[in-house]
């Protein structure tokens, strides 16, 4: 994988472009957590809110939904 598949992604982050929570959609109210996530060959940029970062600590949840939204691009 080149440097370049991560430029969105680590961009997102370092803007503070993610405003709600990936898993639940909830706006992020000043606390989230931010971190990036391979899908196949995909970089993915997502945030929990302390409620969701809490309940899913092992991101079992939080990966079932990327992989149900974005495997199917996988194949590209």
């Amino acid at each position: 994988m080149s440097r370049n598949d991560w430029l969105v992604p680590v961009d997102d982050v370092l803007s503070a472009r993610l405003t709600h929570c990936t898993a639940c959609g909830r706006r992020a109210d000043g606390q989230c957590w931010v971190d990036l996530a391979m899908v196949g060959p995909l970089a993915i940029a997502y945030a929990l809110c302390a409620r969701c970062q809490t309940s899913d600590p092992q991101r079992t949840r939080l990966t079932a939904l990327l992989n149900d939204r974005y495997a199917k691009h996988e194949g590209r």
